[in-house]
């Protein structure tokens, strides 16, 4: 029985093809690492909210007013320690309870009394 080396059974045309293939998985897998998250804030609360930021592993991300029925998008890194802080007009701090993966969106809806709900998408319901 005659052993063939396995690059005799394949021609290069296979071998570029897995070379190309193995480089983009490679590229792909690097960069969903990297993608940003996306944090939308949505005003019920029937007042404006001021001095909006988030706080994404302890660097503060400043955030425009938002008005009452306003929203807001930022897109920030993954992080481990999500807070959103905000004033309408007494001082509100909500902490995640899960860590932001990258490209994860979080709806985060501020109602009356400054309580906050996080909701993975839009119309979906927090249980």
């Amino acid at each position: 029985m005659k052993v063939y080396p396995v690059r005799a059974m394949l021609s290069r045309k296979v071998w570029w093809s897995l070379g190309l293939a193995t480089v983009a998985a490679v590229i792909i897998l690097t960069r969903v690492g990297t993608l940003p998250s996306r944090v939308t804030i949505i005003n019920q609360s029937g007042v404006p909210l001021r001095d909006v930021a988030l706080i994404v592993n302890g660097r503060r991300v400043e955030v425009a007013e938002v008005g009452n029925g306003g929203t807001r998008t930022i897109a920030i890194a993954a992080t481990s320690d999500l807070v959103l802080f905000f004033r309408d007009p007494q001082p509100h701090r909500w902490r995640a309870r899960d860590p932001l993966v990258p490209g994860q969106s979080l709806v985060l809806y501020v109602s009356t009394g400054g309580r906050v709900e996080a909701r993975g998408r839009i119309g979906s319901f927090a249980r």
